[in-house]
């Protein structure tokens, strides 16, 4: 089934204490962005799927750049999206450019960001300033951040795929137990 159409279906879900497996368990969800990819290459997909081996759903936070990448994503787990300043069409006509979705009564923003790199933080955070959410995920500056602004959990996962603005690449994994959340960046070997 492709991400369009599950896409709709699984937004509004919540997900409870039991695992995938069936087990009460922490829920881990895994976070990326800034792809930047035409295909899905099978190196990127093993490798992508070896990291999120053990998480529920994955949050895209945009430069997606071609559909099929969420499809190989859905391979792995439920996807969330939103588009980001890098995707056309038919990207950007089908996913939202923020969104907020919610995973064990954790409301998470998440949206990719725009403008300079200093600054984009403060950005993200004073867009979901009056929403009820817990959590930012965003990306755009490729550069892996986690850190805690007022309320909010920040995280940037960086570039899973181009290490042009940062050291490395990246993708994260957010941790939910009940009321605590955490979060940890996770580089991405080089082929």
């Amino acid at each position: 089934m492709s991400y369009a159409r599950r896409s709709a279906r699984i937004f509004q879900l919540k997900f409870g204490l039991i695992s995938k497996h069936g087990v009460a368990a922490i829920m881990k969800i895994g976070l990326i962005s800034d792809t930047h990819l035409q295909v899905c290459p099978d190196s990127f997909l093993r490798t992508i799927a070896e990291i999120f081996k053990d998480v529920e759903y994955i949050l895209h936070a945009g430069d997606i750049t071609r559909l099929c990448v969420l499809d190989c994503l859905e391979t792995i787990a439920p996807v969330h999206a939103v588009c980001g300043n890098m995707d056309d069409d038919p990207v950007s006509n089908y996913l939202p450019r923020q969104r907020i979705v919610s995973a064990e009564d954790i409301r998470i923003g998440l949206i990719h960001g725009w403008g300079a790199p200093n600054g984009l933080s403060q950005r993200v955070v004073n867009l979901f300033r009056s929403e009820p959410v817990k959590v930012i995920v965003f990306g755009h500056s490729h550069h892996p951040e986690i850190r805690e602004v007022g309320p909010f959990l920040i995280i940037n996962p960086g570039s899973a795929c181009d290490k042009r603005y940062a050291p490395y690449r990246s993708v994260a994994i957010l941790e939910i137990n009940k009321e605590v959340v955490s979060a940890q960046i996770v580089h991405v070997p080089d082929d």
